[in-house]
């Protein structure tokens, strides 16, 4: 399922395929069932991303990958 600022929409990708089809300075993989747009990201906390008030949680394995992202984002 894809959650946009707008609509739902449902696919049959795979996270994957998904990844493969995405800008990758745009978008990071957060939790093997989230992938977010870093520009959308309001905060970050240890468990969670922040996005227009719904809370995304943080897979530990995608940590220090988002945090990476993040900082080279602000560069």
């Amino acid at each position: 399922m894809f959650h946009t600022a707008s609509s739902e929409l449902v696919s049959r990708m795979n996270m994957d395929e998904l990844l493969e089809s995405l800008p990758a300075t745009d978008f990071v993989r957060v939790h093997k069932s989230y992938v977010v747009a870093v520009g959308k990201i309001d905060t970050i906390d240890r468990d969670f991303v922040e996005i227009a008030g719904r809370d995304i949680p943080i897979g530990e394995s995608f940590r220090s990958a988002l945090l990476r992202r993040v900082r080279t984002a602000g560069d």
